[in-house]
């Protein structure tokens, strides 16, 4: 992603966030701890998903804790590990496989953008000394529509079916001028555009 469109996605993950805290259905509790919520943010089997949706450009930013993708936060010990953490980073990079549009909206994957804990160029000896240590991934998404006006749905099952410890995705997103937010799961992997 170019530097210019990645402070635009950053903006509008902000302006979006802003506007989501900022609704009348959002609250922190009084006196609460500002570093709690961050603390909170690691958990396992839960993960977050921003994304944003303007003109025919649809970018994702999926964070997750590492134990959601690959069974463990620890740098691989031994070659199974190794072979989950390639098994990942394969499957993060299949963007098409991973959000899957309406054919007649006619979207591309177009740029892929990971970063991970351990990856190809993580040595053996990098193990975490302390195993209480939380590792997280991050994929950045962007996608172009041909035939964005006629988006309706973005479906996610694929994600919950690769990586069946993921339970819970806290979603939101900025579409055109409008916004949103959805807990997504198993059950219901569907982000509906058509009701924003």
């Amino acid at each position: 992603m170019r530097r210019t469109e990645q402070i635009k996605f950053s903006c509008l993950l902000l302006a979006g966030a802003i506007g989501l805290f900022a609704s009348p259905g959002y609250s922190s509790a009084e006196g609460e701890d500002p570093h709690a919520r961050h603390q909170e943010a690691h958990v396992h089997g839960e993960a977050e998903l921003s994304m944003i949706f303007n003109e025919n450009i649809v970018q994702f930013e999926l964070k997750s804790p590492a134990a959601n993708l690959f069974g463990f936060e620890h740098a691989p010990r031994n070659d199974e590990q190794r072979v989950v953490v390639r098994a990942v980073e394969k499957s993060l990079r299949d963007a098409a496989e991973l959000f899957v549009f309406e054919p007649q909206s006619s979207c591309k994957s177009v740029q892929v953008e990971l970063e991970l804990p351990f990856s190809k160029s993580s040595t053996d000896n990098e193990a975490h000394e302390d195993e209480s240590e939380h590792s997280n991934i991050s994929a950045r998404y962007q996608f172009v529509c041909n035939s964005g006006e006629t988006l309706k749905a973005i479906d996610l099952k694929n994600l919950f079916i690769n990586y069946p410890r993921l339970e819970k995705l806290e979603s939101q997103w900025v579409i055109e001028n409008s916004q949103g937010a959805a807990i997504l799961g198993p059950g219901k992997s569907t982000i509906d555009i058509n009701t924003q």
